[in-house]
């Protein structure tokens, strides 16, 4: 997200460094003058000023709400954060901005926009939907629990609160009405909201002399003739030696919308299907079919093709339909414990997805992203098959999936398991892998800096992995000389590995070797400590601990209860 914080005094300048924003400082003192500049080129701007200053300073450079950005404003001591102007934009809207700032500074999110208010999904951020039509006479009859028709001319999938919201039951002569169609209507109705759903995907060929005028024209009067609605693409696709294509680019840039390019190979199957292969094409780029072909590969197994091939002197388009969104699985790293050690990005993941997967103890650490709008799936341990099966089934339906993990989703969680089942599986979700602070950092930065120079992370876990091949990697390790972090030391069944691992510890680095130990690093019952191998006493240590074994570098930190370092190199 393209965010910028602009501070005036110093305290509001204190404030903008603890944020993950890019910090912009007034031009020659002149906060206009920087706010102007700004204007165009962000997704939203956090003013550390007044609402009233606030409003008297945006007002000349406000258009429409489709393209202005969003706009917070933080109290001068920091206890509020207001949502100013776009509580409902996107990419970014002002009202997450908010809530995700409030989280970080420990500030109070005001927001006033009804929807939020009265915890009804916002028609204008739905995600995969553009709305047009009478926004506003439609949300206030859910605001007041009036019944409102969904009609579905294109079968799509739609938030479970927005349905909800709608009312259980399907009535017959209601005044609103929410019409899922890409389909442009002739003559749009008064009590009528549109709900364009991001199911088309538009192919382009083109040769490479081809201008951006003529590409933009053959889609524009394409969709056209097709009564289709430009807000209902969902995405561009062409093959691989045009991704590049000037035209293409700019095309891209002033749709706002991502490019998909494939391989000749990879459009081959597709091709032979098409209903105008060309022997031209495929002489000239090696594929029968680019437009045709390109569409329907990126509309996925469920596509089919709505607009044939069109062309005109130097383009080709053609548009085909997906059945059901694209879902996304988001894989979120929360951390060690609460919300100081969760990242913006992991915050924002959760609080965009509409259902929430993960053990009991990581949706504990959630709770106060958690909203009403969310569904939530707690699941035991040793359920993780069946927990990566059901984001697997929710995002098949085009649903937006969180699946929590604590520390990071792709060091011995969930992530590697996903991707295993996504590399068999036909039906490919998006998959997003949001990073997370990991054990490993967590306990090596109560310890100090043990971690100063090369390590490796080993699991003492044989669930999964043969114990013969965990001691080889482990005395690989040790004899290299490299810092060895130790996951999953030692379980109430489970003792007799962590002893051995030590033994060996004990053979190959000798006895007074320092390790570094942590249990439950930054949560309530923390505990910290260092000794040497020979005087660790094992029932310290559980499934919440780990070590960090020193290399022969390794040393105590004088002065320094507990702390280690190991040294990079330099010369002091």
């Amino acid at each position: 997200m393209n965010i910028c914080s602009i501070p005036l005094t110093k305290k509001g300048t204190e404030l903008a460094k603890l944020l993950p924003y890019e910090v912009v400082y007034p031009i020659a003192d002149s906060l206009k003058d920087t706010v102007a500049k700004q204007w165009d080129k962000r997704d939203a701007l956090v003013l550390f000023l007044a609402t009233g200053a606030a409003v008297r300073l945006i007002a000349p450079l406000l258009g429409d709400k489709c393209n202005d950005p969003s706009v917070v404003c933080i109290s001068e001591d920091g206890k509020v954060v207001v949502a100013l102007l776009g509580g409902h934009s996107k990419p970014i809207s002002a009202n997450d901005l908010a809530i995700e700032i409030g989280q970080i500074i420990g500030a109070t999110p005001i927001i006033t926009t009804a929807t939020d208010l009265a915890e009804i999904p916002g028609l204008d951020i739905l995600p995969n939907l553009y709305a047009e039509g009478n926004i506003a006479k439609v949300s206030k009859a859910m605001l007041e629990g009036q019944p409102v028709n969904i009609n579905y001319e294109d079968s799509w999938t739609l938030p479970i609160e927005l349905i909800k919201a709608c009312g259980e039951s399907k009535q017959a002569n209601t005044e609103c009405t929410i019409v899922v169609t890409s389909k442009l209507d002739p003559i749009p109705k008064p009590g009528q909201v549109y709900l364009r759903p991001r199911n088309l995907f538009l192919g382009v060929g083109t040769s490479k002399g081809a201008q951006y005028s003529e590409v933009s024209e053959l889609v524009k009067s394409t969709l056209q003739k097709a009564n289709l609605s430009i807000h209902s693409l969902a995405l561009i696709s062409t093959i691989s030696i045009r991704k590049d294509h000037p035209a293409v680019v700019k095309l891209s840039r002033e749709l706002n919308l991502p490019v998909s390019a494939y391989e000749p190979d990879e459009l081959s199957d597709i091709a032979m299907i098409v209903p105008n292969p060309s022997e031209i094409v495929e002489n000239a780029v090696g594929t029968k079919s680019v437009a045709e072909a390109c569409a329907l590969k990126s509309s996925g197994i469920k596509g089919k093709l709505v607009v044939e091939k069109v062309k005109s002197q130097n383009v080709t388009v053609a548009i085909a339909k997906a059945l059901f969104p694209k879902g996304t699985i988001r894989l979120v790293g929360l951390g060690p414990s609460g919300a100081l050690d969760r990242s913006p990005r992991a915050k924002r993941a959760v609080i965009q997805s509409e259902i929430i997967v993960g053990f009991s103890g990581y949706i504990d650490q959630i709770q106060d992203l958690i909203t009403p709008f969310h569904q939530v799936e707690r699941w035991p341990i040793g359920k993780e098959l069946e927990r990566v099966e059901s984001c697997f089934s929710h995002a098949s339906e085009g649903r937006e999936v969180a699946l929590v993990c604590s520390g990071d989703a792709g060091i011995y969680a969930m992530a590697s398991l996903v991707l295993e089942i996504a590399n068999q599986s036909s039906d490919k979700p998006n998959i997003e892998v949001i990073p997370g602070i990991t054990a490993a950092l967590t306990t090596a930065s109560l310890l100090g800096a043990p971690l100063g120079h090369d390590h490796a992370i080993i699991s003492l876990s044989d669930l999964h992995t043969p114990w013969e091949v965990i001691e080889n990697r482990l005395r690989h390790a040790l004899n290299a000389d490299m810092v060895v972090v130790l996951y999953n030391p030692r379980s109430k069944e489970r003792k007799s590995q962590f002893h051995k691992a030590m033994e060996i510890a004990k053979d190959i680095r000798g006895s007074n070797s320092l390790v570094g130990v942590v249990t439950d690093a930054y949560r309530e019952n923390q505990t910290i400590f260092s000794t040497t191998l020979a005087k660790l006493d094992e029932d310290l240590v559980s499934m919440t601990t780990c070590l960090i074994i020193g290399s022969s570098k390794t040393f105590s930190v004088s002065g320094y209860k507990d702390l280690l370092v190991t040294p990079r190199g330099y010369e002091i």
